[in-house]
């Protein structure tokens, strides 16, 4: 296919002993991926944030697009630095103060963390609904508390029939 002609082509050009890793990446993208493209998708990584995307999601596109941007990303600092930039709201800032030496760490302490602040939501929603209803019982409880009546005349005052008055002259009104 084409890659295979281009690399054909690229060992003419230069001998395999010559060949780095860095030139064989920028002969590929030269002969294979337009430079129009190649700003758009490093604009694309500049703009990168977590928005919805959990910590997992987010790391596997910035390393997608960090190929369009391989100056910005050559030093393991840099890579760190730009994947924190990205990350949302807390998350960024509990790890900022973290310490990661390399990515990799920056990563697992990203996902552990994520998950320890998800299991934490978790517990504080399920409480607050605990709460909630346990508030709503007793609201419904006294507002639905039974009203004594020895009064048989009562039902009469009040111009209605009652189907739960008892013997004792109780009823549920």
């Amino acid at each position: 296919g084409p890659a295979a002609d281009w690399w054909d082509s690229c060992q003419i050009t230069y001998p395999i002993e010559e060949m780095t890793w860095h030139l064989f990446q920028e002969g590929f993208r030269a002969a294979h991926i337009s430079s129009g493209v190649m700003k758009l998708k490093r604009e694309e990584f500049f703009d990168l944030r977590q928005g919805d995307r959990n910590v997992i999601e987010y790391m596997n596109e910035f390393n997608n697009l960090a190929r369009y941007a391989l100056d910005d990303v050559d030093t393991d600092a840099k890579k760190r630095k730009r994947f924190l930039n990205g990350l949302d709201g807390k998350l960024s800032i509990y790890l900022t103060i973290a310490h990661a030496p390399d990515y990799r760490s920056l990563i697992d302490k990203a996902i552990t963390l994520e998950g320890r602040m998800k299991q934490h939501a978790s517990k504080k929603r399920k409480q607050e609904l605990e709460n909630h209803y346990s508030a709503s019982e007793q609201e419904w409880s006294t507002s639905h508390e039974e009203h004594v009546c020895f009064d048989s005349n009562h039902h009469e005052d009040h111009n209605h029939h009652c189907r739960n008055i008892n013997e004792h002259g109780l009823c549920g009104e």
